[in-house]
């Protein structure tokens, strides 16, 4: 959606809003297809983990998590333009990897809390870590959703909020706790005090250690393609748009008597043609430059036609010959890429359903973001 976006002007804003409703739709066709699948074949489940498993994995994902909210709060809340929130995400994403969750860097497997470490610091550990979370939290929040609140106000609700969850977090574990509440806390320090000096020791050579230049060089690499193809796709766009090749071929289309339905099936013939064989961004920036003056030609609605282009270009990645997940499941699975085809081809077809509903069903893309955001202004 991003690259379509930049690759026509549309903003990306509306184009993530349109995703939402007609992902839900595709997960509950696929979700419906897998249960009929499994119940079919007599397939095994696993038992229920209970709310309490739930929880705590929601509770670790929970600075990956955020990431979401600040991007698409920042976004829609004006805070920062979508090249911005990129900036932002990376930052926000190198901190939480390294300093984190340690999945990297010199901290790497080195973890928050011992073995050494009493119960009771433990839980005071955790019970300001809490209060740390909800006061960041709400800061975040009350800035995106309820800026016509003072910044000191938020502050000190933050601050009251957080001291709520000092006193009751202690007082909920009270079966782990062996001394009192303020004992519990002053043991804490202990483990503030190691972590931090980790962190304090680790904050320079974790920008120069061994795996954080192998992600910046994989980063890098990746980036420098993309902007190769997008430099590149550009400049095409500008010798359609001044050789007006996409208006010629309006006009040819529309004496050739092809109206908004005819046009899209041709863009989706042409585009799951070309995605069984293409990078997706890449045909994209290719494509879109010239289909999208031609849709606006026709009265197609350019939210509408991102999507549209988007379902096609993820259906792309799972169809042969060179379908970019067939492979990356075939290397996860150990399957030959025979097999992997075939079990996923009633997943194609269902994919396949989709797109049809997507294309001819136009208020499932535009209903949000028009309800939310108003229409998209066309300046082609």
């Amino acid at each position: 959606m991003v690259v379509y976006a930049a690759a026509t002007d549309v903003f990306v804003g509306r184009m993530f809003l349109a995703g939402v409703i007609p992902g839900i739709v595709a997960d509950l066709m696929l979700m419906v297809a897998i249960y009929i699948n499994a119940r079919r074949k007599n397939m095994p489940k696993q038992p229920f983990v209970g709310v309490h498993e739930m929880l705590t994995a929601g509770r670790d994902a929970g600075w990956g998590l955020f990431l979401i909210i600040i991007i698409l709060g920042g976004i829609y809340g004006g805070v920062f333009t979508p090249t911005e929130a990129a900036a932002v995400a990376a930052v926000y994403s190198f901190f939480v990897a390294v300093f984190i969750y340690r999945y990297m860097g010199p901290l790497k497997d080195v973890s928050w809390v011992t073995e050494d470490d009493a119960p009771n610091a433990r839980v005071g550990f955790s019970a300001s870590i809490y209060a740390l979370a909800a006061l960041f939290i709400w800061l975040i929040m009350s800035f995106f959703f309820l800026g016509n609140l003072g910044l000191e106000t938020r502050f000190w609700a933050g601050v009251v909020l957080a001291l709520a969850v000092l006193g009751y977090y202690p007082v909920l574990r009270a079966d782990r706790r062996t001394e009192s509440i303020g004992t519990a806390y002053a043991r804490s320090l202990r483990i503030w005090r190691r972590n931090l000096w980790q962190i304090t020791c680790a904050f320079v050579p974790a920008f120069y250690n061994v795996e954080t230049r192998k992600v910046m060089i994989d980063a890098a690499r990746t980036t420098i393609m993309l902007m190769f193809i997008i430099v590149n796709a550009l400049l095409f766009a500008h010798v359609l748009t001044s050789e007006r090749i996409p208006q010629a071929i309006t006009d040819w289309m529309l004496g050739a008597g092809f109206n908004w339905f005819t046009f899209l099936i041709a863009i989706n013939l042409l585009l799951l043609l070309g995605g069984q064989f293409m990078e997706p961004s890449g045909l994209l920036l290719i494509v879109a430059p010239v289909v999208f003056p031609i849709a606006m030609g026709l009265g197609v609605d350019p939210v509408h036609l991102g999507v549209i282009m988007v379902v096609n270009m993820e259906i792309g990645m799972i169809t042969p010959p060179i379908g970019l997940n067939l492979f990356v499941t075939s290397g996860i699975t150990g399957m030959s890429l025979v097999q992997v085809v075939r079990a996923a081809a009633p997943f194609v077809a269902i994919l396949f359903l989709f797109l049809i509903m997507v294309t001819y069903i136009e208020p499932l893309s535009i209903f949000l973001p028009y309800a939310l955001m108003g229409p998209e202004i066309v300046t082609w």
